[in-house]
């Protein structure tokens, strides 16, 4: 492996790990609001998925991704990528757990596996992406 596709590699463990943790705020904001309030599934994990991005966008900007741009811009960026992927976990965990009666927890897990590898994706190449330089 050479040395630059060891730093993908080592990038992608840091983004996984940052993601991780995040996961465990996401689940435990839902399961929090599920069982000792009373809110629904989908709205829940609404809540969680917010949580965890204010959490994942310092993260991933200061120790993934090592980000060198303004963070006016990476957050314009970064809101665009949790706005698509909220949509995106919130159609999952509605068609899996609503639509199908699938148990709200497994729904999470597939809506949050299937987030992993699209956000990855978009906060590399587009998000935390190196600024062009200047002439």
């Amino acid at each position: 492996m050479n040395l630059r596709a060891f730093g993908r590699f080592e990038r992608f463990v840091r983004f996984v790990l940052v993601g991780g943790t995040a996961t465990v705020i996401q689940y435990a904001v839902l399961i929090a609001l599920v069982e000792f309030l009373d809110v629904p599934a989908v709205r829940a994990s609404t809540a969680g998925y917010v949580t965890a991005a204010v959490f994942g966008y310092f993260a991933n900007y200061r120790w993934t991704f090592s980000s060198d741009r303004a963070h006016g811009g990476t957050a314009a960026r970064f809101a665009a990528m949790i706005g698509f992927g909220l949509t995106l976990n919130a159609g999952i965990m509605w068609v899996l757990h609503h639509a199908l009666g699938v148990h709200y927890v497994a729904a999470q897990v597939v809506a949050t596996g299937t987030g992993l590898f699209v956000n990855y994706a978009v906060a590399s190449r587009w998000v935390y992406a190196r600024a062009p330089e200047r002439a």
